[in-house]
């Protein structure tokens, strides 16, 4: 088997940014991405991309009213085949406003399958009129495919003036002073290793004709877009077989 005699500075670059490598993000193929909409009875739809190596989606809810909030009835639904409600979320975080100090008048059911229930009444009414986070929740990515979280407001009643104000009785709207908004985001972590392709010369006309020698690197095999770095000249060499 021929043997080249190569520069000992080119192994030990290689070694070097091998060993820098894995900390920075490089990907050779894009997963292809599924989506996971927000949707409600009474707000738009918005969607959002994961891909296979996302771990968690955090989707809101906001409320906006021109009257102070009564008393509200509602459900969220998602798909626990591709979702789990994640361990952090609490009666406290879901819905802050309702909770409030001490949770009173505010209960919520997070040990459903496949739905959270909640549900406020304060005859004083709760303050959204600057808009506020109705529900929030984390959710663990645990499977694939399209997918979807639904609010469903059932019922909402204001107060205004010491009276009572239907704004949703039984999925209708009664009266549309108020709006809902959702947004959501999806935590996917860098990877920390990736498949890195380099290119060095295989050979010279003589063993110590290095000068000007460069190594390529990068996440793809075209030379021309790959990264490179100035090897430098040194007079110590290693046989490779």
């Amino acid at each position: 088997m021929k043997k080249f005699t190569k520069a000992l500075s080119v192994v030990l670059a290689v070694m070097m940014i091998m060993c820098t490598i894995s900390a920075l993000s490089f990907s050779a193929s894009a997963a292809e991405a599924n989506k996971v909409s927000l949707t409600s009875n009474v707000g738009s739809t918005v969607s959002y991309d994961y891909s296979a190596d996302s771990t968690k989606v955090t989707v809101t809810y906001k409320l906006q009213s021109s009257i102070l909030i009564e008393n509200i009835q509602a459900v969220v639904s998602y798909d626990s085949s591709v979702l789990r409600l994640a361990s952090s979320n609490t009666k406290s975080t879901i819905s802050p406003v309702f909770y409030g100090s001490n949770g009173g008048g505010f209960e919520a059911n997070l040990g459903l399958k496949n739905t959270i229930k909640f549900n406020a009444t304060n005859p004083d009414g709760y303050d959204f009129t600057k808009g506020a986070v109705v529900f929030t929740a984390v959710f663990d990515i645990i499977g694939q495919g399209s997918t979807a979280v639904d609010l469903d407001v059932y019922v909402l009643t204001g107060t205004e003036n010491n009276k009572d104000v239907k704004m949703i009785y039984r999925d209708e709207v009664i009266n549309n002073n108020f709006t809902l908004t959702a947004s959501g985001s999806v935590e996917t972590p860098v990877s920390d290793s990736a498949t890195i392709y380099f290119a060095a010369p295989k050979g010279s006309t003589s063993t110590y004709n290095w000068s000007g020698v460069e190594l390529y690197y990068g996440s793809t095999t075209n030379i021309d877009t790959a990264k490179r770095i100035a090897l430098t000249k040194t007079d110590k060499v290693v046989d490779v077989t």
